[in-house]
């Protein structure tokens, strides 16, 4: 079950999309043990040496899609009698922040605003029902079908061929649905202690699952829950192959534990394990053919390690020795306190290097015993803020050192500033949101949140008491920036934005240089110097002559990228695209009301 790098892409996008439009689906072993779910943060992200960072899938975050076209249908059950109230939405491929509608009582539906010569993911979902998509489909139809059946089961055991039981198996199992390229991965259950295990209310549909266990795997067993009367029943077989071991040393000769090592065969197919504490490490493979072997030590203290020859299993005495890395990282810790004295259990922390160093926000929450802890951190200088409802904190310059935690001792926030506004749509006499703004205070280039009860409302505490600047940000409306005073304890109110329409254009072409203009091509801009969600991407296609045109764009600085189309051997077997990769393309300047001409080589 182990895909392309390419073809996962293509599978997170779709994997995003499914989850802005359902929600996670839960996995579990029949006593409770292994509940997980599919979310959006599973999702991987890819680095192209050659085309920069892969973008992830954007979160779907309440901006919908926009565009001229329509899809219309009806939604039965499986009685083939309508189905009122179901809430059909359509998303795009690689772009998911779906178009909502609801079916009427006679089972019909019709979206509007949806935009035109891209293909669609069309979800419906009722109670009682489980929810189900079909994919690959244009704007234009009336006639879609969606059918909606009751929700299947997935359920059986791993074993070996002896009937030994293996519990703590993990199960992944892949979805396939009509029109949708490459099949869908659901994460994950794992066997309980006799081997069994289940996974509760799917859509009826083909799939396949596979379990792993201690490096060996089943291999993909196929199965139809909508066939197998909602209950499809599996037994995945899993023995263990012929076996790579050895041990993970350092420089000085020190066995290194916790370091993984990964084993991956020509086909693809790949397999890890970690090394156990006195360095050494063993991975069952599934046959015995040639096997490629590499260290990494996610500590990042030490530089990985490959060996320069494939060997084939059984083989013992496989050894590294890992240098030291002269760029670990280190970390810091801490606990919080509010004003009185009890502890904190959620900040949001903004920090930088020093000296120069891009100030980042994010979330931070303690373990167990109390102790916020960071991630991987340079080996240098550097100074964090941290703010919550409750006051601020700063922690003043301090030195991470590598492969060491700096211990900041107890921080005690004190009363702090307060900003509030209210970014509305000017075109809207109800003074609605506007979908789409981004509001960011102090530097960061990560945007603050929404108000959870009124999604106009940018409500953010916890500032140091003084006077800065609120930038807020559109794609297609002009930037702003206010200016906000508010001493301890005071809040700056400043009340409700209007953001001017946008007057740029950004037009050009799509061109190869061994076939001319190329039509078709999807196209985004983004706002750079803002951490990108998917509200923050204008998209459009290149059409005749390769020609493409962004108006009511915001003046500032933009980053283009184009989606590469799969080539004839990137197709999977239906003939599907199996490859979807974003390329970067020229970074714009706009001034307001100003003309850009770029163009894309493709």
């Amino acid at each position: 079950m182990k895909l392309r790098k390419g073809g996962l892409i293509l599978v997170a996008a779709v994997a995003a999309a499914f989850v802005a439009l359902y929600g996670p689906w839960r996995g579990r072993g029949p006593d409770g043990a292994g509940d997980a779910a599919l979310r959006s943060s599973d999702l991987p992200v890819f680095s192209d040496a050659d085309a920069g960072s892969v973008p992830a899938p954007p979160r779907d975050d309440g901006k919908a899609l926009s565009g001229p076209g329509s899809l219309g249908g009806v939604v039965l059950d499986g009685a083939g009698r309508p189905v009122a109230g179901a809430e059909v939405a359509a998303a795009a491929e690689g772009n998911p922040r779906p178009v909502r509608g609801e079916s009427g009582p006679d089972g019909r539906f019709s979206l509007a605003g949806l935009p035109a010569g891209v293909d669609l993911l069309l979800g419906v979902r009722s109670p009682g029902f489980a929810p189900t998509m079909v994919g690959s489909l244009r704007t234009g139809r009336d006639d879609v079908t969606l059918i909606l059946l009751p929700p299947a089961r997935i359920r059986g055991t791993v074993r070996s061929g002896a009937g030994e039981p293996r519990p703590g198996a993990r199960v992944d199992v892949l979805l396939r649905f009509p029109g949708v390229a490459l099949p869908l991965p659901v994460r994950e259950a794992h066997a309980d202690e006799s081997g069994s295990f289940s996974i509760e209310g799917i859509p009826p549909v083909e799939g396949t699952a596979e379990a792993s266990w201690k490096g060996a795997t089943s291999g993909p067993v196929g199965f139809d829950a909508g066939r197998d009367a909602g209950s499809a029943s599996l037994v995945l077989i899993v023995d263990e192959g012929p076996a790579l071991s050895g041990r993970v040393l350092s420089a000085g000769g020190d066995p290194l534990a916790g370091v993984d090592v990964y084993a991956k065969t020509p086909g693809g197919y790949s397999l890890s394990t970690a090394t156990r504490q006195d360095g050494t490490w063993s991975i069952a493979c599934k046959a015995a053919e040639p096997h490629g072997l590499r260290v990494s030590d996610i500590m990042g203290q030490y530089l990985g390690a490959e060996l320069d020859e494939e060997v084939t299993p059984p083989r013992s005495g496989i050894d590294f020795t890992l240098q030291p890395n002269p760029r670990a990282p280190g970390w810091f810790s801490f606990r919080c306190v509010d004003p009185s004295g009890r502890p904190v259990e959620h900040l949001f922390g903004e920090g930088r290097s020093i000296p120069e160093g891009e100030a980042g926000l994010g979330e931070w929450k303690p373990g167990a015993d109390g102790v916020f802890r960071s991630g991987h951190m340079g080996a240098t200088k550097h100074v964090y803020r941290f703010r919550s409802p409750l006051g601020t904190v700063s922690t003043g310059e301090f030195e991470v050192v590598a492969g060491k935690v700096t211990d900041l001792g107890l921080l005690r926030l004190s009363p702090g500033a307060r900003v509030r506004l209210r970014v509305v749509d000017d075109a809207d006499d109800a003074g609605r949101p506007l979908d789409g703004a981004l509001v960011l205070v102090g530097e960061t280039r990560i945007p603050e949140r929404r108000s959870e009860t009124d999604p106009a409302v940018f409500d953010v505490p916890g500032l140091p008491p003084g006077s800065g600047v609120v930038r807020i940000a559109h794609p297609t409306r002009e930037r702003r920036e206010i200016p906000w005073a508010a001493g301890p304890g005071e809040t700056a109110d400043l009340g409700d934005v209007v953001l001017a329409a946008g007057t740029g254009t950004v037009r050009g072409i799509v061109k190869s240089e061994t076939h001319g203009p190329v039509p078709g091509i999807t196209l985004t801009l983004t706002m750079k110097g803002i951490s990108t969600r998917g509200d923050t991407h204008l998209t459009t296609v290149s059409g005749a002559g390769g020609r493409f045109e962004f108006t009511g764009v915001a003046a500032g600085e933009w980053e283009s990228a184009f989606l590469l189309p799969a080539t004839p051997d990137e197709l999977d077997r239906d003939g599907k695209r199996s490859l979807l990769s974003f390329r970067r393309g020229p970074e714009v300047v706009l001034e307001p009301g100003g003309t850009a001409e770029i163009e894309i080589p493709w």
